[in-house]
């Protein structure tokens, strides 16, 4: 009914338009009743009145503003970007002449509800309708001989290869399609989910590229290989299983999924492209055996990665000495780390992009490693501290760029060269020493470290690059000898220079260094007590001592986060240095928040596993909880968590709650009301198993899809389940046959 009625409010338009043009009307009225649509436009001009640009039957652009459009009779091709970003077009009716649609035709035709596709079309063009994310319908008319929309899918399939090539938000995939095509749901952002059936062999590159707010999604056990952009920019996609005989997972396939909080990879997986890029929430990533292939920045932005290895038995990495990382065997270069990594002994090189913006705070780089590649601590934001080895020699361009926490580092005195960008946006760093065997700064080398207000600039240095202090504080001072090259470029660039010598501390006192002082400890589970690692503080072999030659003192050191450790020199030593350790809420471990008991189940997820107050009648399930200092989600009802408790009487779930587990509430006797809120999407069996007083259960999700056996047997026999009004059919199917009695009414 509603395209019809489109098709009527077109017309009108079409025929008032006619109306205000009678000779302009009159002449295309009078060529197509004779058959010459085609000719009233086969020659080149420019935009008509009504905003058409057509050239020999080639729609070439739309300028109009309508927000409903029916394209001219002559028209036998709609061209290249020829409606490209008119986000405001509603409906577009094509005439049964236009055989081909061009590249990116309709992309970005944001509010377009519906799309017809006439029976002659035989080609469609290279992301002709991406970023059509209101589409509702869209459809094949009936008799085409390439395209077809079998079953009213929602969908444009090619015939002849049982190919999807386009769908739409309301796209139900039939089960006789074999391949999802390259681009074929582009920037659909109000797909939520979708069901790819089993027959699907092939997903193309960028399928599913930006569908922002997809959650869910089925891979095919047939799929063999995730191409490159799949999932890329699905920022709303938390988990999703990857089926045994995918053997490649291709570059920035999962990138920019920033929801992401776990993936399992399956045995069968050779190769790892660039994949998990910028996955923020990523905690735990496990390496099969069987990979062979693993490229520069598989897991770069993956910030909250705390655990990542390597199978044992891997014949090409291993994650030795349980380092926290990848090492390449033969080569000895760690390809990849996370927050906790610890770099172990045979260790050659920092591979490129290895810690790129991963969450990493604190780390030490062991003799052996010769060289930190390109990339390799770039954007790591939250790093403020980092001790390199003298065995190092090169350090390249943009190394430690964008680390803004970092506040000090000792370039080793084998480098000889201070590579482009390597400190560049370090604006915490305050103090860098620089030795005699640096001979180049190259160009932006310290841009944008605005903290740095003095450097020492040796003898040896005689080539600096544009703009190495770009960005600098203002009161940058170059300290140097006079004469040297430090002296000429710092006026050359009106820059302060001094060669009177950098401060120095007052004769006899020695200046604590952050290099000499270690905790025992850097990292602990939180479990609601203060943390005190033990500091050892060095002067060459000589072991200080607290109180004497320094006071230690702690801040922040209770709840998870950053906790600092604070080093002030004491007696014959001066100057102060922070050092920070981590406090983390691990994943597995539980905690009591006021009278719920609740267990960490991802980075910011926890279910709950119990109450702690016997004398409780009413159950509340809170959206979020707060356990050391940190939000967390609640996200599920674990297994038995309330099961045969006698009190109960009503429950209240959070909308943030997705699963309740196995028999949750399972002998709850004097139970009798539940009220589940908008995120529920499972409801296991047992979970209201013989609460004979549950007579009225309200559910406020319309994301249920699972209801398990004997979720509601045994419950009061009049009981009423109310349901969303639209879901009414649906669930009406859905709680069929879970062991409640045949007077209980689902009703909306």
């Amino acid at each position: 009914m509603r395209e019809k009625k489109s098709w009527k409010s077109l017309m009108a338009l079409v025929l008032g338009v006619a109306m205000l043009l009678p000779s302009q009307a009159a002449y295309a009225t009078e060529g197509q009743a004779e058959g010459k649509g085609v000719e009233a436009y086969e020659e080149s001009r420019g935009a008509d009145a009504d905003g058409f640009e057509i050239e020999n039957g080639v729609l070439k652009k739309y300028t109009g503003t309508a927000t409903e459009v029916v394209i001219p009779e002559g028209v036998t091709s709609i061209g290249d970007y020829a409606f490209i970003g008119c986000s405001s077009l509603t409906e577009v009716v094509i005439p049964e002449r236009v055989t081909s649609i061009g590249d990116y035709a309709f992309a970005d035709c944001s509010s377009l509800s519906g799309m017809t596709l006439p029976k002659g079309l035989i080609s469609i063009g290279y992301e002709a309708f991406c970023g059509c994310s209101g589409l509702e319908y869209i459809k094949v008319e009936e008799g085409n001989a390439v395209f077809d929309s079998r079953g009213n899918c929602n969908a444009v399939i090619e015939t002849e290869s049982n190919m999807l090539i386009r769908g739409c938000k309301n796209t139900i995939i039939p089960e006789d399609v074999t391949g999802i095509g390259k681009q074929a749901f582009c920037r659909c952002t109000s797909l939520t989910g979708i069901v790819i059936p089993e027959g699907v062999t092939g997903i193309g590159s960028g399928a599913f590229y930006e569908c922002t707010n997809l959650e869910e999604i089925n891979i095919p056990e047939g799929v063999a290989v995730l191409e490159a952009n799949t999932f890329n920019g699905c920022e709303s996609l938390k988990k999703i299983a990857l089926p045994e005989g995918v053997k490649s997972i291709q570059g920035f396939s999962f990138q920019r999924c920033f929801s992401l909080e776990e993936i399992n990879i399956p045995a069968s997986v050779e190769e790892i492209g660039p994949a998990f890029d910028a996955c923020r929430s990523l905690s735990n990533i496990t390496i099969p055996r069987g990979v062979a292939s693993i490229a520069s920045g598989a897991f770069s932005g993956c910030s909250s990665l705390e655990y990542i290895k390597v199978e044992e038995g891997n014949a090409v990495y291993d994650s030795r000495e349980n380092c926290n990382a990848i090492i390449e065997k033969e080569s000895g270069i760690l390809l990849a780390g996370g927050k906790n990594t610890v770099i172990p002994e045979g260790v050659t090189s920092i591979g490129r992009s290895a810690f790129l913006g991963s969450g990493l705070s604190k780390i030490s780089i062991p003799k052996g490693v010769t060289m930190i590649e390109r990339d390799a601590f770039q954007y790591c934001s939250s790093l403020t501290e980092i001790s390199i080895s003298e065995s190092v020699a090169e350090i390249q361009s943009a190394a430690f760029q964008g680390c803004s926490s970092l506040m000090e580092i000792a370039v080793p005195e084998s480098v000889t060269t201070i590579e482009d960008y390597v400190f560049s946006g370090c604006s915490s760093l305050t103090e860098i020493s620089i030795s005699e065997s640096v001979a180049e700064i190259q160009s932006y080398a310290f841009q944008g470290c605005s903290s740095l207000m003095e450097i020492a600039v040796p003898e040896s240095v005689t080539i600096i690059g544009r703009n190495a202090f770009a960005g600098c504080n203002e009161e940058l001072v170059i300290f140097g000898k006079k004469g040297s090259y430090a002296e000429t470029y710092a006026n050359e660039n009106n820059i302060k220079f001094s060669s009177t010598g950098m401060a120095l501390p007052p004769i006899g006192k020695k200046t604590i260094s952050s290099n000499n002082v270690s905790l025992s400890q850097n990292s602990y589970t939180y479990d609601g007590k203060a943390k005190k690692p033990t500091v050892t503080v060095k002067d060459g072999s000589k072991t200080l001592v607290q109180n004497t030659d320094y006071i230690v003192s702690y801040s922040k050191n209770i709840n998870a986060g950053t906790a600092k450790v604070k080093i002030t020199g004491k007696g014959n030593y001066e100057g102060t240095v922070t050092k920070n350790f981590t406090i983390t809420v691990k994943k597995g471990t539980s905690h009591k928040v006021g009278s719920y008991q609740y267990k960490v189940t991802g980075t910011s997820t926890v279910s709950v596993t119990g109450i702690k107050n016997n004398k409780a009648t009413k159950v509340k399930i809170p959206k979020t909880v707060k356990i050391g200092g940190k939000d967390f989600k609640v996200t599920a009802i674990g297994s038995k968590a309330f099961k045969d408790n006698k009190k109960i009487t009503s429950i209240e779930i959070g909308d943030n709650v997705r699963a309740i587990g196995v028999s949750a509430f399972e002998g709850c006797t004097k139970l009798s009301k539940a009220t589940l809120g908008k995120g529920i999407s499972e409801i296991s069996g047992n979970a209201f198993k013989s609460c004979k007083k549950l007579g009225t259960i309200t559910i406020q999700s319309t994301k249920l899809k699972k209801v398990g056996r004997n979720a509601l047997k045994g419950i009061k026999p009049t009981a009423k389940i109310k349901v969303p009004a639209k879901k009414l059919p649906a669930y009406k199917k859905l709680f069929k046959n879970k062991g409640q009695g045949r007077k209980v009414k689902i009703v909306k």
